[in-house]
């Protein structure tokens, strides 16, 4: 396999974050120990200006699905026939998504016997927030390369 084409703060991190993680083989499942986040952020940045900056978008994730969710209603009710809105909305280089259902059909899993195991809701909002290095592009996009080449190696024919 040839060398990784990552970052050197990519590689530095994913060393340190490696060596956090103690990994069950046979379950699969991983367990991270330390705070390798929070002890290697950018030179004048604090955690507390993370959660600052965390607290922040969290209030905007929610402050934007309420203000889309009442211009969604408002417009439901002069349009009867509009079933659903959207709207995405930038937060620096991440981005929030908002849709909006007029209404949303769920299973009951507590109905009992002869009772409806069907509710309908009015006015359904479902955000997402999206995270720029959760996209397949970037230094994402070469780790992902970089993995798919190792376990070719070590998995494929």
């Amino acid at each position: 396999m040839s060398e990784p084409k990552l970052k050197e703060r990519v590689l530095s991190l994913a060393t340190q974050i490696e060596a956090s993680i103690k990994l069950d083989k046979a379950t699969g499942i991983g367990t991270s120990e330390g705070d390798v986040y929070g002890s290697n952020l950018p030179e004048g940045i604090t955690m507390e200006t993370v959660k600052t900056v965390n607290g922040y978008d969290a209030d905007y994730v929610a402050a934007g699905t309420y203000a889309f969710g009442r211009l969604s209603v408002e417009a439901m009710k002069k349009n009867k026939g509009l079933e659903k809105t959207s709207v995405e909305l930038d937060m620096g280089v991440n981005k929030m998504t908002v849709a909006f259902d007029r209404t949303k059909e769920y299973t009951n899993s507590l109905a009992k016997e002869g009772e409806p195991n069907k509710i309908t809701k009015f006015g359904v909002a479902t955000t997402t927030f999206e995270v720029r290095g959760g996209k397949n592009s970037g230094e994402l996009k070469k780790a992902r390369q970089e993995l798919n080449s190792l376990a070719q190696e070590a998995f494929g024919k």
